[in-house]
C-alpha cells in the first residue's frame, strides 16, 4: 500500500525545508567578547628588519595586464653565504610618453623608481637565537634595476661571480 500520493514529490519539499532552515539561521550572529582584542593575522615588520621598499604599479587606467597583476620578489643567495637574500621588482608606466607622477596612483616615494636588492645579514647566536636584518646593497652590487615592467622567475643557477638580471 502506497501512502504517498502521486502528486507528492519528496525532493522539492526537502529543498524548501532546507532553504527555510538556512534562512532562519542567517539572522543569528555570534557575539564576540569585547574584553579580548582581536589578534592580528599578520604584523607588518618589513621595515623593522630593513626591507624599506615602496612598490609602484604604474597604473594609468588603461588596464594593461601588468597594471592589474602584482609585482614580484626573488629569494636567492646573492652573496653565497647560505642565507636567502631578497630582490624586489619595481614597476613603471608602460607607454613611453607617460610619466610616473601622472599615473592614477602617482609615485610618492623618495628617489628614482628601481628594483632593490637586500642582503640578508642573519646572525645566529650561540644559544640558537636569531637576529634578522636586511641591508640595501642595490648600488654596491652594480645591478641596473631600472623599472620597465618586471616579474620575477625562479632559478636554480648558483650565483658565482656576477649577477646579471
Amino acid at each position: 500500500m502506497n501512502y504517498l500520493s502521486p502528486k507528492f514529490r519528496p525532493l522539492p519539499a526537502l529543498l524548501v525545508l532546507l532553504i527555510l532552515v538556512f534562512l532562519s539561521e542567517c539572522g543569528q550572529s555570534t557575539v564576540i567578547s569585547a574584553t579580548q582584542p582581536a589578534l592580528p593575522i599578520f604584523d607588518e615588520v618589513a621595515e623593522k628588519f630593513g626591507l624599506k621598499f615602496r612598490h609602484f604599479n604604474g597604473m594609468t587606467g588603461k588596464l594593461f595586464l601588468p597594471e592589474i597583476m602584482g609585482s614580484g620578489v626573488a629569494l636567492f643567495d646573492f652573496d653565497n653565504d647560505g642565507d636567502l637574500d631578497v630582490f624586489l621588482v619595481q614597476g613603471s608606466v608602460l607607454e613611453p610618453g607617460d610619466q610616473a607622477p601622472r599615473g592614477i596612483f602617482p609615485w610618492g616615494g623618495s628617489g628614482e623608481l628601481k628594483g632593490k636588492l637586500f642582503r640578508n645579514d642573519l646572525v645566529v647566536g650561540r644559544d640558537g637565537s636569531r637576529s634578522l636584518q636586511f641591508i640595501d646593497v642595490t648600488e654596491k652590487s652594480g645591478i641596473q634595476a631600472s623599472p620597465i615592467w618586471g616579474r620575477t622567475r625562479c632559478s636554480s643557477t648558483k650565483v658565482t661571480e656576477h649577477l646579471q638580471m
